[in-house]
């Protein structure tokens, strides 16, 4: 199988995904390359039995996720999954209602969505990112009355924090190679 696993990452949680994939979809002897969502753009996507997309999570959307769903109806005979990398651990309702609402209808229903945690890194961030998530930090760690939900996300996101883990990598090319 040729594959192409494509990633746009802002602080390198998704990049360490989409090289895991990689990695994984090579043992299994597939022919894959990975690339940032820059260069693969210029990539003919018809060329690939199988392509990844994975990108990071903002404010309930997944950036650039445009540009892949564009892609897809041209797509429909080829195996094709979508990775999110976000800041909540898996676990956490809010990922579950993202993934329903935002990734399993439309145009990505031909396609299977994957949620992998990642983590902050603020010294990688740009500047109006790292303005948002420092300021909601600081109202949620203010708030009378937070509940325990709010307080524990508060004090997760003061901080540079990784909760990646191979496996949901390992998930994903266990259902590319079946």
């Amino acid at each position: 199988m040729k594959a192409l696993v494509i990633y746009n990452s802002q602080t390198g949680f998704t990049q360490k995904y989409a090289e895991w994939i990689t990695q994984g979809l090579k043992e299994k002897g597939n022919d894959t390359e990975c690339l940032p969502l820059k260069k693969a753009a210029k990539k003919q996507l018809l060329n690939y039995d199988c392509i990844v997309f994975g990108s990071w999570c903002m404010a309930g959307s997944l950036v650039k996720i445009e540009w892949f769903a564009q892609k897809l109806p041209a797509l429909k005979d080829k195996k094709t999954a979508i990775f999110a990398c976000g800041a909540t651990p898996v676990q956490a309702p809010e990922v579950k209602q993202f993934m329903e609402s935002k990734l399993s209808s439309g145009v990505f229903a031909q396609t299977k969505a994957f949620y992998c945690q990642g983590g902050l890194n603020y010294n990688k961030m740009k500047l109006g990112s790292r303005m948002a998530m420092k300021a909601l930090a600081k109202i949620l760690s203010n708030k009378s009355g937070a509940t325990a939900q709010e307080k524990e996300m508060a004090a997760r996101i003061s901080r540079n924090y990784d909760i990646t883990e191979k496996q949901y990598a390992d998930c994903i090319v266990e259902y590319l190679t079946r």
